[in-house]
């Protein structure tokens, strides 16, 4: 007994000799090499879709890290208006580095971010005072 199997192949492809290699491969009524451009399609809107979904989840990644950062650098700017305001005010209310150069620097920092107002500096002496909107 022999078994007859048809696969439907469009007008399209019926002059392409190989298309008998796909027999018994897809079902009736599909032709097996418009069925192969249709998952050759998908798959290319697959890809882009991921490289689309890739290039948005590094997008938000680099933001996050760019926020964290960001906010760690806010944190440790804090800190040092805190040790400076404890080591280097003086009873007059202003700020005095006392010759250390490690508060002058210190000082110096705050003063380029605005948050110090420096009166006089010479050398390792730095004397200045709080900007008006940042008095701990």
């Amino acid at each position: 007994m022999s078994v007859d199997v048809r696969i439907s192949i469009c007008d399209r492809h019926t002059q392409d000799a190989t298309y008998t290699k796909y027999r018994g491969v897809t079902p009736p009524g599909v032709c097996p090499f418009c069925q192969l451009a249709h998952l050759e399609c998908q798959l290319a809107e697959a890809r882009k879709d991921l490289d689309s979904t890739r290039n948005l989840l590094q997008s938000t990644l680099n933001q996050s890290i760019e926020q964290r950062a960001f906010d760690q650098l806010a944190e440790m700017e804090d800190v040092l208006v805190d040790v400076v305001n404890q080591a280097c005010m003086c009873e007059s209310g202003k700020l005095d580095s006392m010759c250390l150069s490690a508060y002058a620097d210190a000082m110096r920092l705050l003063a380029q971010r605005g948050r110090l107002l420096i009166e006089k500096e010479y050398g390792r002496g730095v004397i200045g005072t709080w900007a008006n909107e940042v008095k701990p």
